[in-house]
């Protein structure tokens, strides 16, 4: 099976703007231009941590969503 790398939204800190980004690129002392605004982000090592915290957050509530059905689904 042949997944498709993991993107998750990236605001641009001095223009706001968001923009997609690779979790495998949003390492510690990488960087990246803003698409909108050219700016140059230097990533650290809390920007991939919060990016992990919003995907577990968003698998928390599928997954509560999934069970939610569930029980409605068994009348």
């Amino acid at each position: 099976m042949n997944m498709k790398p993991f993107e998750v939204d990236v605001p641009c800190p001095r223009c706001g703007r968001r923009f997609k980004e690779r979790m495998a690129n949003i390492r510690p002392g990488c960087r990246r231009t803003c698409p909108s605004c050219k700016a140059s982000i230097r990533y650290t090592g809390d920007d991939a941590s919060k990016a992990e915290r919003d995907v577990k957050h968003s698998i928390e509530e599928l997954e509560r969503t999934v069970r939610d059905l569930n029980r409605k689904l068994r009348f």
